[in-house]
Parts: C-alpha cells; sequence; structure tokens
C-alpha cells in the first residue's frame, strides 16, 4: 500500500463526519473518494502555502501564526484584510478574516 493510499485512508472517516455534520447522512463511495481527495489537495496546498511563507521570512526560525495565516488568506480560508489606509479612512478595524 502506497503513503498516497494510506493518507486517503485516514482522511475518509474525517470527510464522512464533515459530511454528517452538515446533515448528509449517505453518499455513494465515489462522491466521498472525489471529496477525500479534494480534502487531501487543499491540506497539501495549505501546508505547502505555509512553509513558503515561513521559507521567506528569514527572521523567524520556524513557522509562525502569520506563516498559518497569510497561507490560510492564500488559499481563500479566510478573507484578507483591507489595506491599512482603508481601515483609517472607513474609522473601524477590519476583522472579516477573524469573526465568527
Amino acid at each position: 500500500m502506497s503513503s498516497h493510499a494510506i493518507h486517503h485512508a485516514l482522511l475518509r472517516p474525517c470527510v464522512l463526519h464533515i459530511l454528517r455534520a452538515a446533515g448528509y447522512h449517505s453518499t455513494k463511495p465515489s462522491v466521498l473518494d472525489a471529496l477525500t481527495d479534494i480534502a487531501g489537495r487543499y491540506m497539501h496546498l495549505l501546508a505547502t502555502s505555509t512553509a513558503n511563507h515561513a521559507a521567506a521570512d528569514p527572521s523567524e526560525l520556524g513557522i509562525s501564526i502569520a506563516d498559518v495565516r497569510l497561507a490560510m488568506q492564500d488559499c481563500a480560508a479566510i478573507v484578507p484584510e483591507k489595506v491599512w489606509e482603508d481601515q483609517v479612512f472607513d474609522g473601524e478595524e477590519d476583522v472579516r478574516g477573524v469573526e465568527v
């Protein structure tokens, strides 16, 4: 069994739980495999982007929370901040990326 197949098998129950939490109580195995593959690719993209941001910052020895946040912005997991001038003009801080 290849490492890709092992990782896919380990991620599959997680995707199944996410689907159940979203209200889906049955699905075809092919749909579950496709969603698992998409989730795995997304996690790989997020990890790669985080590593790239960490490598671009020579002041930090490891990965910081800022690197993770920038990677999440790159992968569209959170909305990017407005530029500082727009926040000052609007008179309020942009918290769209961290609000619940």
